[in-house]
């Protein structure tokens, strides 16, 4: 099932990716630098299989769950160290 809103983006902020889009074109996608990822990201601080992405509805609003798959450098939102998920709110239009 594909959620109908324009497709949410993140940008890489750190290394030698800076500044790099990739957009979260389906509703889950696999992050990591191993090629069978959805979004392959070939840097050493990203683990083979580092995070995953899901889109869905919570409570009436779309949301991005990202989650940390125990990778060893973790998971940062605007360069602050999350915990193992965390819900990201979507805009509604």
């Amino acid at each position: 099932m594909m959620i109908a809103i324009n497709n949410p983006r993140f940008i890489v902020l750190s290394e030698k990716l800076r500044g790099k889009i990739f957009e979260i074109s389906k509703d889950e996608m696999s992050i990591g630098c191993h090629d069978d990822n959805d979004i392959c990201i070939d840097d050493a601080s990203v683990s083979e299989h580092h995070a995953d992405i899901f889109r869905r509805e919570i409570d009436g609003k779309i949301v991005c769950v990202l989650r940390d798959n125990n990778s060893l450098n973790g998971i940062r939102i605007n360069n602050v160290a999350t915990v193992s998920y965390t819900h990201l709110t979507l805009p509604t239009t």
